[in-house]
């Protein structure tokens, strides 16, 4: 029998020590029927998790298959929604866990009594480490950033060819939830129902002296340069404004303190290079603008990332960045 919701867990190198904060989150739901509620973990070919831990949740069902070959975690959690015939998907990392006993039974409740929802996007909790003290904060639902607290009808991922980027290994969510909620179908509401913990280990949460999104520049801009492909193919009449956002968010954090390291130069200058040609792609959609507009959209990219990117120091304007390209580029001739 089909479910009327799979949870779907990508899962590489956590063991059940990790899971099993996950796996009691679900268990311990309160005044739900656990027959419409399937879990799908997807391994990507690292630590198998025994089979009698995951016969120990006798009260879940779940289903545990694995990659046949290392893929990355667009793929897998791909795979996992291939496989799926549930009516609702949603996606939660195996470190990562519900907020509370009722969080299911409050969005399946909901779910049933509005079948004109399609995708339903919910707030979480986020774990940080401040001066050696954990600290949670309340995040509401950000449509460019995560896809923790999301609820989804499979059928919509189906009529609109929405899947996960599988060349992305970093930075799939803000493809996917780009796409997903693009045409503005999503529901939003403020119910607390994902907690994204703090692990020392998280790829993306990691102690380490670059961000992520220096580390893993690379990948961002693909994850954008696909999400713009991706709506310009699908007719997305934002298209435009999505393009002329992203690219001003790609300049912000290139021209940040983010990057303001002398070992970084080089890798700096590679990435100039690249944003400096999509800009040169899409000239015309800049000129496009005048100049009311093109000081509206920076202004509010340059609050949007000072906002997200805690403690970022923006070094050169959008317009400076162009200006500062030019001239290198007038003095290469």
């Amino acid at each position: 029998m089909a479910k009327f919701l799979d949870i779907i867990i990508p899962q590489y190198k956590e063991d059940e020590s990790v899971l099993k904060n996950l796996l009691d989150s679900i268990a311990r739901q309160k005044n739900i029927d656990f027959n419409e509620i399937g879990i799908r973990i997807q391994g990507d070919c690292g630590y198998r998790l025994k089979d009698e831990f995951l016969k120990s949740y006798s009260n879940l069902d779940i289903t545990y298959k694995m990659n046949e070959k290392n893929s990355g975690t667009g793929r897998t959690e791909q795979a996992a929604v291939d496989a799926s015939t549930a009516e609702f998907l949603t996606f939660i990392d195996a470190d990562d866990e519900f907020y509370s006993d009722i969080s299911l039974r409050e969005i399946i409740h909901g779910l049933k009594n509005s079948p004109q929802i399609n995708i339903l996007c919910t707030a979480m909790v986020q774990e940080n480490m401040k001066n050696g003290q954990l600290v949670r904060s309340a995040v509401n639902f950000n449509m460019l950033r995560t896809l923790h607290g999301v609820f989804v009808r499979r059928s919509y991922l189906l009529e609109h060819d929405i899947r996960f980027n599988e060349r992305l290994h970093y930075f799939e969510d803000t493809y996917y939830v780009s796409i997903l909620t693009c045409r503005n179908d999503m529901v939003v509401i403020a119910n607390l129902t994902y907690v994204w913990k703090w692990n020392d280990q998280s790829k993306t949460l990691q102690n380490n002296k670059y961000d992520v999104s220096v580390r893993r520049y690379e990948e961002m801009l693909h994850a954008y340069i696909d999400v713009y492909d991706y709506f310009v193919k699908h007719n997305i009449p934002k298209s435009q404004f999505y393009l002329i956002q992203q690219t001003m968010e790609l300049v912000c954090i290139l021209e940040s303190s983010y990057f303001d390291y002398p070992e970084l130069l080089e890798q700096k200058e590679k990435y100039e290079d690249e944003v400096y040609n999509l800009y040169k792609t899409h000239k015309n959609i800049f000129d496009s603008l005048n100049p009311s507009q093109k000081l509206a959209y920076t202004n509010y990219v340059m609050r949007d990332v000072m906002n997200y990117y805690k403690g970022i120091r923006i070094l050169l304007t959008f317009d400076q960045f162009i200006a500062k390209m030019m001239n290198k580029e007038k003095n290469q001739d």
